[in-house]
């Protein structure tokens, strides 16, 4: 007797344990006296007998309980199984988004209670990334705040033609120029966003089903940024790249770094599935330029928190940046950009002492140390 047959045979004589090949979903709610023979649940819809996951999930006997990562905005369903039997089958997934008003402008859907999802971007010059970013965030932001210092190329009048609320002001440095950002907008959570950045589709939608703060334990939430490279994403040296972007209003603020500034929780950060697109460098002469300056700031940032540089600062940690992105992350695999990311990245480093050093120097009047 073949082994489909005999299991054909068991479920004749009282129920089946296992499924057979070629079904869909078995109706095993009792013994086949009760049910009949082995044969496929058939849901509305079905015209084959078969039912399709979409249907399975729909069918009777389900249950749905609360998933911790999202709160309320995901649901983790199980099948019931018949006394005696444990349950079979786990399922991760959205549930159906939210009634939305319709608009093209980014700045839309507020309701009576305010935006649920603000936008905060800070900007100057980013007339060729801004519209990009507007654009994704059509049907996702209910509100987009963008403050922009010193513009000459349009940004702020772009940024009005897609609805944006804009406020123009000097510069202070990044942490406190995303700090006004964050503390002008008004929704029930911010998305703090930079203007070459933008949210591909699994992003999107995990950003526009946030659940309602009051729902949900985390106060704020992590993405995973994916950086374009000189034609190509780089998947190993600069990835995973987690960064807390995502904040409940009013829990939360940015350090007041000049440079590499981080955004504080007070609480727990969940993380968001998707990606964040980081398109950053133009070409590899803007990668070096903006390492140089930004290793500048560094410096004084350092300068400022008392730190000095040593000798093994200038000697290992280069040395050790290098050593952790393009072997310990394997951004080899990311071939000759791998390379060219993780000796910029560790020239950076070395950039950065070195002029902590040198103004150690000025700071000393010029003498050796």
């Amino acid at each position: 007797m073949s082994r489909f047959a005999a299991r054909a045979t068991d479920a004749a004589r009282g129920g089946v344990r296992k499924p057979c090949p070629g079904f869909g979903q078995l109706d095993r709610t009792g013994p086949a006296s009760a049910n009949g023979p082995l044969r496929p649940l058939r849901t509305p819809g079905s015209a084959s007998g078969r039912a399709s996951p979409r249907q399975r999930r729909a069918a009777p006997g389900t249950a749905a309980e609360s998933h911790r990562s999202l709160g309320a905005a995901f649901s983790v369903t199980a099948r019931k199984a018949p006394p005696g039997r444990r349950p079979r089958g786990l399922e991760f997934r959205f549930p159906a988004p939210p009634e939305r008003g319709g608009t093209t402008t980014v700045a839309s859907g507020k309701g009576a209670a305010g935006p649920r999802l603000s936008a905060a971007i800070i900007t100057r010059n980013e007339a060729h990334n801004l519209p990009r970013l507007l654009e994704a965030l059509r049907g996702v932001a209910d509100e987009v705040v963008v403050v922009d210092s010193g513009s000459d190329d349009g940004t702020p009048e772009i940024a009005r033609r897609f609805g944006a609320r804009v406020i123009e002001t000097d510069w202070p440095g990044f942490g406190l120029q995303k700090q006004r950002a964050l503390a002008a907008c008004r929704g029930e959570w911010v998305l703090s966003i930079d203007a070459d950045e933008v949210p591909d589709e699994a992003l999107a939608a995990a950003l526009s089903r946030l659940p309602p703060p009051d729902s949900t334990t985390y106060r704020g939430f992590a993405v995973d940024r994916l950086t374009w490279y000189l034609g190509d994403f780089l998947r190993h040296v600069w990835s995973p790249d987690w960064i807390t972007r995502v904040v409940r209003r009013g829990a939360g603020r940015f350090t007041d770094s000049r440079v590499h500034e981080r955004l504080v929780v007070d609480g727990p950060v969940g993380r968001l599935p998707g990606r964040l697109l980081h398109y950053s460098f133009r070409d590899l002469s803007d990668h070096i330029e903006r390492t140089v300056r930004y290793a500048r700031l560094g410096a004084q940032e350092l300068e400022r928190r008392g730190r000095r540089s040593r000798a093994v600062d200038l000697a290992l940690r280069p040395a050790a940046s290098f050593v952790q992105r393009y072997l310990l992350k394997r951004g080899f695999l990311d071939g000759y950009r791998g390379l060219i990311a993780a000796g910029v990245t560790a020239a950076g480093t070395f950039f950065k002492y070195a002029f902590l050093f040198e103004r150690s120097l000025a700071r000393n009047g010029g003498e050796k140390r």
